[in-house]
This record gives C-alpha cells, structure tokens and sequence, in this order.
C-alpha cells in the first residue's frame, strides 16, 4: 500500500482529507515539517506529502522542500498543498510545489473530490439552518 502524509494542524480538515483518501492507501497525519521528516527517516516513506493551507511550518515552505529533496528515499516524493477553505463554498483547490506525478495526482484529484462534496453538503446544511433560524425568528 502507498503511504500518503498529511502535514496540517486544522484537525478537522486534515482528518477531513485523510478520511476522503481511497483505501488502498495508508495514511500519516502529523502536524510539523520536522515530524513529517521524521517518519520519513523512520521508514513511512510517503508516495505523496501533502500540506494543509493551514501547516503549522516549524520549517520554512523552502527549508522543508529542500530537506525532503536532500533524502536519499524522499527525493523524488511529490508535494502538493491543499487549499481547502474559502470564503463560501469555495471549491478546495491542489497546488503542486514540486513536479507531480500522475498517480499522485490522481490520489490528491479523488480526495479533493471527496472533500469538496462532503464540505459542500456542511455547507448547504448551514445555509438551509440559517434560512430555518430566519424564518422561526
């Protein structure tokens, strides 16, 4: 199985997206660059790190992608940032910081996917909530 880690400290989003990540993958969630390093180096070697908007970056975004880089086992390990809040229902968004391969790609592209319609059902529950609240006012 691939591994995937997931470097975020907004629990619930990075639970969020490791829960929409397909089962034929294991998944690490940790919540700092140095942790995220440390797995590596301890055998948790990822097929794909991916960032949450909101990384608690003990590392700057520069340091951490050189580190990883300069790995023997994480050189070529692609890194994507996910951005998954916005103003409204926003659709999340993958920015790639290093070059992609297809199969990362596509693990990132099915958990976005997941997430997007799972934020989008919170997202109209509320609106429906709120419009509900209004009219019992």
């Amino acid at each position: 199985m691939p591994n995937i880690l997931l470097v975020g400290d907004a629990a619930g989003s990075v639970y969020a997206l490791s829960a929409a990540i397909p089962a034929t993958h294991t998944v690490g969630v940790v919540t700092s660059g140095q942790a995220a390093l440390m797995d590596a180096a301890e055998g948790f070697v990822p097929a794909l790190v991916v960032l949450a908007a909101t990384a608690p970056m003990d590392l700057t975004l520069p340091e951490f992608l050189s580190l990883l880089a300069a790995g023997p086992a994480t050189a070529q390990v692609p890194v994507a940032r996910m951005v998954l809040r916005g103003d409204g229902p926003a659709a999340p968004r993958v920015e790639w910081l290093t070059p992609r391969i297809a199969v990362a790609a596509d693990v990132a592209a099915e958990a976005l996917r997941v997430y997007a319609a799972r934020a989008s059902q919170r997202y109209q529950a509320i609106v429906a909530l709120r419009q509900r609240m209004t009219d019992l006012s």
